[in-house]
This record gives C-alpha cells, structure tokens and sequence, in this order.
C-alpha cells in the first residue's frame, strides 16, 4: 500500500478496488474492453450532447477521441445518426437524462 492511500470499508486501496471493478465488468460482460471503453465513451457523448455550446468536436475530445472524424463515424456506426443529427432530434423530443 503507497502511504497516505485512501481505503475502502473493504480494507482495499480506493484505486484498487475501482480497478478490480472495471477488470470484472470487462471479463463478465459481452463485450471486449476495446468495446466496452468504447461504448462508455459514445454513452458520456450522448449525455455531453445535450449541451448546446458544446461543439462536436469538443464532445470528441471530452470523451477520448483525437479526431472528430472518427468519433462522428463511431457515433454513427452505434447510434444510426451521426452527433449532430441526434442533439437534433433530441432536442426536438425533449429528451431528458435520467
């Protein structure tokens, strides 16, 4: 343990624990790391989205990508629409996050 860690009510470094948690979920789960980091990331957009000064390409760097190009083409490629479209019509729906 590095001194001055915080612990968890588990006696497990805070740090530890959260990696543990993401290994579990990345082992148990359907998808493949790659893709799961890669869903977590256009799920933070989708929420990111909703916030009308914030540019596309500024939400593709918020959530981890280098090219706006890309992530437009990953958005699409899972949502069906590209990002700007979907802060359209989510707009027009009146969707709220949970």
């Amino acid at each position: 343990m590095i001194p001055g860690t915080p612990r968890s009510p588990t006696g497990t470094d805070c740090h530890e624990e959260t990696n543990w948690q993401r290994l579990t979920h990345a082992l148990t789960s359907t998808l493949s790391p790659k893709a799961w980091l890669i869903e977590a990331r256009l799920q933070r957009a989708t929420r990111l989205l909703a916030d009308p000064d914030a540019t596309v390409e500024k939400v593709a760097r918020l959530c981890g990508f280098d090219c706006p190009y890309h992530f437009s083409r990953t958005f699409k490629r899972r949502f069906g629409i590209p990002p700007a479209s979907y802060r359209r019509v989510r707009h027009i729906r009146g969707f709220v996050d949970p």
